[in-house]
């Protein structure tokens, strides 16, 4: 009898361009003008900057929306736990 080893991986390019369409609503959203914030990718890992605890939450509603639709599964985003540094918050 055969076997299969089931491998699960994120396609990288399509989470780029998930992460780049985030950031270009991120640019017109009315809720985030004047604010600094930004969802960087690198090494395989998404950080969400912002100045609060919501707008953070925010970023990762937009990111997963964006992964959705670029289909990636969510379910594979896992969040850390905040890291605050001076007036900034992250999470990746």
């Amino acid at each position: 009898m055969p076997s299969f080893d089931i491998v699960s991986e994120i396609e990288m390019t399509e989470a780029k361009n998930a992460v780049d369409n985030a950031n270009r609503e991120l640019e017109t959203r009315y809720d985030f003008r004047g604010v600094d914030a930004s969802i960087e990718l690198a090494n395989e890992t998404i950080t969400l900057k912002a100045e609060a605890d919501q707008q953070v939450m925010q970023l990762f509603d937009i990111i997963a929306a964006k992964a959705s639709k670029r289909g990636l599964d969510v379910s594979s985003l896992e969040l850390k736990d905040i890291e605050r540094s001076g007036k900034y918050v992250s999470r990746k």
